[in-house]
């Protein structure tokens, strides 16, 4: 059998990283899926906006309409804005 070379190796060893990063992050969108149907914890508007099949920018224009009853977010911190699963 041929031995590989330093440049097939890195190549190899770069698509197995690239997998397991993607295998990660699939089960991590599977798990935020999860626990908004659970009403475990909060979601981000990018979250929401696949856990509903639209767009972030469209749950933060549901949030900010007042006839509509979609729940209000939260400011958690100066950069972080959730909505509770609970209320979802």
């Amino acid at each position: 059998m041929a031995q590989l070379t330093k440049e097939e190796r890195r190549e190899r060893l770069r698509n197995n990283r690239n997998q397991t990063r993607a295998l990660l992050r699939a089960e991590s969108i599977h798990q935020q899926i999860e626990d908004i149907d659970l009403g475990v914890g909060f979601s981000s508007a990018k979250t929401l906006a696949r856990y509903f099949g639209t767009t972030d920018n469209t749950i933060w224009v549901w949030a900010a309409d007042e006839t509509n009853t979609f729940p209000r977010s939260r400011k958690l911190s100066p950069n972080m804005t959730r909505w509770s699963n609970a209320e979802i």
